[in-house]
């Protein structure tokens, strides 16, 4: 069959879709078996239904595929599916494309290396291997319809990343992008059957079409001269495309309007979800991050924005060491086990898989750990120490203590829209929201010191959002870096109370250095040079900053070493998930 449209965009959402095989997955988990309780306070989303915000078909999609014409609606269902995934091309890439801009830039611009290329093939075995582990489970009847379809691919991932050992690279955990689509793929093969099978559809379907392009082009940039077995197929490969086409079009044929309706509404977000494990990949424009600068002890300077390379911001998080052997007590269910320098991911029992899934979100530490304290930075405050890691992540011409090489563009060549910046202020609300609960309820006696601090910013951010409605906006749920992240600190707060503070300190502070020169630059570009709420503070910053980093300090003072440490290591996690909510505004 032909290949759709030669582009990125295209590429991912591809489009002559087969349906997107499940990924690896235990049986069910229930509700009951939620890791936390919140007690939501009066006017504040709790952590349940932020999951919700995840899971529901509805939640991320910034602009839902537009409805099928009634011309659509009488075809066989495939082809409203990939009608509804051709519209979200644009002109250039389709005549049926509706997109102003592509989702992604083209192939021929992005700057991969053999590193970021493993790990997207680590990321996609993870969503692959849950998608054949839903069908095979078939907790939904019709899921057993899409057992053994020959387009299944983890055993293929499997054996090149076998190769890939074999010549020497080191084989990764799977990142933060590939976990939390697995587990949000489990949530919604649960929840959400329609929209599961969007998902189904568009991953195996994509691969098919636009994915060989890519791994050609791919191949092509990094000089890997062998074909991997993840692009080839055993047998007649349109034959089982159109197997897989029947087999879709026969369960949608026992679905109401609004079923399938609530199917193809899925189908941005599955684009976007496919997108995000591609980042690895496209390097040359990922995560431009602003990261704490604490002005002290050079309150002259301007703050410096630090950067992470696409590569990493999105495969930091890897099962290691936690606190309190944490880490250790979930080894029976690991899911994701390195097995002779190979990730597999082969659960260990029934339930198992799905809860070590969100358990590496919400607890695995980095893949490349900040630097430890040396003896010298030992003996500092330990707010020195934090910003002395933190300061190491900042390449030379950021800070003079810096270490990491420049690897993304300055914020003057940022695409801004007004719409992306609107999906960062409500993410970012609700991580500031979460903060302030967190320290309000005080599950951890000292975290009450850390109350009313003037540092707080969800009262501004929605102050903000109101103006913004006041202009005709659309204000948008938060989507799933926002409700990603705020678990991971409900999470943390109650498990890992040091992890915890290395987010708390590194959100605020980060805010009110690098954060304002962003809301400045933005400020300049798209909202005519208005001053937000977020940017403001009531009293002298410097002073509020100051009692903040003495509190932090009298808190650290009854640490262990190791716990400490422990603090520190969380740096370049805490970087990452900020760098998730950065990435609306430029992209």
């Amino acid at each position: 069959m032909a290949p759709a449209l030669l582009s990125v965009p295209s590429a991912h959402s591809i489009l002559d879709h087969t349906p997107t095989s499940c990924f690896r997955a235990e049986p069910p988990v229930r509700a009951t078996n939620v890791v936390f309780q919140i007690r939501p306070v009066s006017g504040v989303v709790s952590i349940a239904a932020r999951r919700r915000l995840v899971a529901a078909p509805a939640a991320s999609a910034t602009e839902m595929a537009p409805a099928a014409s009634e011309a659509e609606r009488a075809k066989p269902f495939i082809e409203e599916m990939r009608a509804a995934a051709m519209r979200l091309h644009t002109k250039d890439q389709s005549r049926d494309g509706r997109k102003d801009a592509p989702m992604e830039p083209p192939v021929a611009k992005w700057e991969p290396t053999v590193e970021a290329y493993i790990r997207f093939l680590v990321d996609n075995k993870l969503v692959f291997e849950t998608l054949e582990a839903v069908v095979d489970r078939a907790a939904v009847p019709w899921y057993a319809e899409f057992q053994n379809t020959g387009l299944e691919r983890s055993e293929p991932l499997k054996r090149d990343l076998e190769w890939f050992r074999q010549q020497g690279h080191t084989i990764p955990e799977p990142s933060a992008a590939g976990i939390t689509y697995a587990c949000f793929l489990e949530d919604l093969s649960e929840k959400n059957p329609q929209a599961f099978v969007c998902h189904f559809y568009n991953m195996y379907f994509a691969h098919t079409a636009g994915g060989r392009i890519i791994g050609k082009k791919v191949a092509e940039k990094i000089h890997i001269q062998k074909e991997l077995e993840f692009y080839e197929w055993e047998g007649n490969l349109s034959q089982m495309q159109q197997n897989v086409r029947g087999k879709i079009n026969q369960v949608a044929s026992g679905w109401s309007r609004a079923e399938k309706d609530q199917c193809l509404d899925e189908m941005e977000k599955a684009f976007a979800s496919s997108i995000d494990l591609r980042r690895h990949m496209e390097f040359f424009l990922y995560f431009v991050q602003i990261i704490l600068s604490d002005a002290h002890p050079r309150p002259a300077m301007a703050p410096a924005p630090a950067s992470l390379s696409p590569p990493r911001a999105l495969s930091l998080l890897a099962p290691a060491r936690v606190s309190s052997g944490r880490w250790n007590s979930l080894s029976f269910s690991v899911a994701a086990r390195p097995v002779t320098g190979v990730v597999s991911v082969a659960p260990a029992s029934a339930a198992a898989a799905v809860t070590a899934q969100r358990r590496l979100v919400a607890a695995a530490a980095a893949t490349e750990m900040a630097p430890a304290a040396s003896g010298e930075e030992g003996r500092k405050p330990f707010v020195e120490e934090m910003r002395a890691v933190a300061m190491k992540l900042h390449t030379k011409d950021q800070a003079r203590e810096g270490e990491k090489e420049p690897q993304a563009p300055p914020v003057a060549k940022w695409e801004l829209s007004v719409e992306g910046y609107l999906r960062f202020l409500v993410d970012s609300r609700l991580v500031f929201q979460t903060l302030e609960d967190i320290v309000e309820r005080a599950a951890v006696p000292w975290y009450a010191e850390f109350r009313n601090t003037g540092l707080e910013r969800s009262e501004a951010l929605k102050k903000d959002l109101e103006w913004f409605k006041e202009q005709g906006h659309t204000i948008p749920e938060p989507s799933a870096p926002g409700t990603t992240y705020a678990s991971l600190l409900e999470e943390l707060s109650e498990k890992d109370p040091q992890a915890f503070i290395c987010h708390f300190y590194n959100v605020y502070f980060a805010h009110t250095a690098g954060g304002r020169m962003i809301g400045k630059k933005v400020s300049e570009k798209i909202l005519n040079k208005k001053e937000l709420e977020f940017y403001k503070w009531e009293g002298n910053l410097s002073q509020l900053l100051q009692s903040v980093r003495d509190k932090l300090n009298q808190v650290a003072s009854s640490w262990s070493r190791e716990e400490k440490d422990h603090c520190l290591e969380e740096t370049e996690k805490s970087f990452t998930y900020s760098g998730q909510l950065l990435r609306h505004i430029f992209t």
